[in-house]
């Protein structure tokens, strides 16, 4: 595709977004220079990579091979693979080096934390700054590096040139993933693909606790089950769109973190010249699930970057959602006959007394003030503060799905009601408290059923009904 150039200061509402903006154009220029001239490719596969030197060599290879039957197809003439590394720790680089080849089939990795332009960029951003807290790297980034490179790598044909995300450390890269992403791009029946899939019914706690009952009820639509899934693929016209999205200078510590996903899907969803299609895959497993056990703190840390995100994209596109009058479009739960890997259960009791603990001690005042500063809407308050009492007094409790969906439209109307430093601090408050919460009601619920049976409760028995009163959540709220 064609690209002159990326306006990233077009939405740079300060002084600090317009130095992110610059960075990112100095990013820009260092990965053309990197791209040699005239390079094609009729369909290029993005691999955000860091520390998957366990996984990165096979979903190369796979990729590799999916690519070789879409030529074998006609389809493409010229493919891509391009890792994009940075920040790691093991040997992810050497194996992705290993790889590298020229052809029409071609693996070309990039180490953005080679570039001066992204020393520059974290410089700005305040990653090396000795007090933050997270690595000077993120998934988003990784996907802007590659976005960016595809923008400025050509064609050999007129059909729509398919951009690929998947993520690196999936156990299930295959051909078929391939044809799965690339064919609807490919023909022209889409511009945007997200991934169909089903996970362990202890697994996805950020999509099935927050982001899909969340956004299928501001939607309208519960049939975008996995808006946070990352495994995407996307048209070279979609690709320009997202890259003048404003989420970049607007909220770049987010986006170019976990937020990318979310962020992504929820432009495309939202626009309403990108025709957006599923993608089937059956099951998904990453690698690093296994590891989650570990580190109790890394799925908060991600639920902090995704839901910041997805609440600042329902405001920025409310006028999309807000009158809607349709009838709810309503998705039934697929009961494909799959085999899901086993994941670790986390330890319910702890989580519940880490949330009643902290929501009665300091942490149910920490709300109400930010929910003054927001109008003073304080039901979302009182149903946590319920919760939490009973759990003090019983051990254990069941959250009622009114109540529910009360917490997650309570934050949204809350966020939107804040300065940015407040909505910081109210999303970490969600990370903290009420998603432990969520998780653990979530667990007790799935505890002795089959993970399609829970699919099922998720999609039909909770997220279904609670569209039949979506008005009603949103009118309590003052969103609509």
């Amino acid at each position: 595709m064609e690209n002159a150039g990326v306006d990233f200061s077009k939405h740079a509402r300060n002084d600090n977004e317009k130095n992110i903006a610059e960075a990112y154009s100095r990013l820009e220029s260092e990965i053309k220079s990197a791209i040699p001239q005239g390079y094609e490719a009729d369909a290029v596969l993005i691999f955000p990579a860091k520390n998957v030197e366990e996984y990165i060599e096979k979903n190369i290879r796979g990729a590799v091979a999916g690519f070789e039957e879409l030529r074998n197809m006609g389809l493409v003439n010229k493919a891509l693979v391009m890792p994009v590394e940075g920040g790691s720790k093991d040997d992810t680089w050497k194996v992705i080096e290993s790889l590298q080849k020229d052809g029409d089939i071609g693996v070309r990795g990039i180490r953005y934390t080679d570039f001066e332009s992204y020393k520059n960029l974290a410089e700005t951003l305040g990653w090396f700054d000795s007090s933050s807290t997270k690595d000077p790297v993120g998934k988003g980034l990784g996907v802007l590096v590659g976005l960016l490179a595809a923008s400025h790598i050509g064609k050999t044909t007129d059909r729509q040139q398919p951009v690929i995300l998947e993520d690196s450390d999936l156990m299930y890269v295959t051909p078929n993933t391939i044809s799965t992403d690339a064919l609807p791009i490919l023909s022209g029946d889409a511009q945007f693909g997200l991934s169909e899939y089903i996970r362990h019914r202890r697994d996805g706690s950020i999509t099935n606790n927050v982001v899909y009952p969340l956004s299928s009820l501001v939607l309208n639509n519960s049939s975008f089950r996995q808006l946070i899934g990352g495994d995407v693929s996307m048209s070279d016209d979609a690709v320009r769109k997202f890259l003048n999205d404003a989420m970049w200078t607007q909220i770049a510590d987010y986006a170019l973190r976990y937020g990318i996903d979310i962020g992504l899907s929820l432009s495309a969803v939202f626009d309403d010249s990108i025709n957006v299609t599923a993608l089937p895959k059956g099951v998904k497993y990453h690698g690093s699930t296994k590891h989650y056990a570990t580190k109790p703190d890394f799925l908060p840390g991600m639920a902090q970057e995704v839901l910041y995100t997805l609440l600042w994209k329902l405001v920025q596109y409310e006028d999309k959602w807000k009158h809607q009058t349709e009838d709810p479009v309503t998705a039934r739960a697929r009961l494909d006959n799959v085999s899901v890997p086993e994941v670790a259960a986390p330890d319910i009791d702890s989580l519940l007394r880490d949330y009643s603990y902290a929501m009665l001690n300091g942490g149910g005042e920490k709300l109400k003030e930010l929910l003054q500063k927001a109008g003073g809407n304080f039901k979302v308050y009182d149903t946590m503060e319920y919760l939490a009492h009973k759990i003090d007094e019983e051990g254990r409790v069941s959250v009622p799905m009114d109540d529910w969906m009360r917490m997650l439209v309570g934050y949204l109307s809350t966020f939107k009601g804040l300065d940015e430093e407040s909505r910081k601090e109210l999303v970490h408050h969600f990370s903290q408290i009420p998603y432990k919460l969520l998780t653990a009601d979530r667990v007790q619920k799935v505890n002795g059923i089959t993970d399609m049976e829970a699919e099922r409760r998720i999609v039909e028995d909770e997220v279904n009904r609670a569209l039949l009163r979506r008005n009603d959540y949103l009118r309590e709220f003052n969103l609509i």
